[in-house]
């Protein structure tokens, strides 16, 4: 029974986002400039942002997939990647024993940003998925392959940190006798996902000004506004 549910859920999802794969990159000005980052890298042999800090694990797997099929085919990728993290959504709820879990990702599938993400050539839910991955791992103790998983996702999207960080702190302080093995996955994620950053690194001349995007030339007042539309645009009014 449990199998089935799990099944119609990640059915209802692909028959919802299949149709959005044959529209295009994506209505996100950033999925045409994911898909220039592979065109450059194709045609003249030269890593260029599609945006700072860099996008570099899905930026490459895009250009693998632009190479195969097109913006068909990198949007299918991502479509892949958001059944998974549905997949994996539902298996970390069931972990946890979280009540109406398959409720919970209908909500999750129908929700407006992950319904447009799921079908276009962006990073969100290739950094989203390998974080879940990462973490339904980590509940079964798998801890180096949960480190690799989360250097995935730092590659993806920095900001992935912010939730391995909080994440690894509870787990940390509830998993004592594993303290090593904790420490093992944050070792591995972080030396994985600097790797990938070594790309933007050499773009921005050797400096560390790739990480502009983050520190912004904004007062307090401006980091607070963001913060305010980035939550409704998430949440609705």
């Amino acid at each position: 029974m449990e199998r089935k549910k799990t099944i119609s859920v990640l059915l209802l999802a692909f028959l919802l986002y299949l149709p959005l794969t044959f529209l295009g990159p994506g209505s996100n000005e950033c999925s045409y400039d994911l898909i220039n980052t592979a065109k450059v890298l194709i045609w003249q042999h030269k890593y260029v942002p599609s945006r700072y800090p860099g996008f570099v694990v899905h930026e490459l797997i895009t250009t693998l997939l632009f190479i195969i099929g097109g913006s068909l085919f990198t949007n299918l990728g991502t479509l892949v990647m958001s059944l998974l993290t549905i997949y994996f959504f539902i298996k970390i709820c069931e972990y946890h024993d979280i009540p109406h879990r398959y409720l919970l990702a209908i909500f999750m599938v129908i929700h407006p940003l992950y319904y447009a993400a799921s079908a276009s050539t962006i990073d969100y839910l290739w950094a989203l998925g390998f974080l879940f991955i990462g973490y339904a791992l980590l509940t079964k103790s798998r801890y180096l392959l949960a480190g690799i998983f989360w250097g995935l996702a730092i590659g993806a999207r920095l900001s992935s940190v912010l939730f391995i960080s909080v994440l690894l702190f509870a787990y940390f302080f509830n998993k004592k006798q594993d303290k090593n093995k904790v420490l093992l996955s944050v070792g591995i994620s972080a030396i994985i996902g600097a790797i990938f950053y070594i790309l933007p690194f050499l773009h921005a001349g050797c400096t560390f000004g790739f990480f502009t995007y983050y520190i912004g030339k904004w007062n307090w007042i401006g980091h607070l506004a963001r913060f305010v539309y980035k939550n409704i645009y998430f949440w609705g009014l």
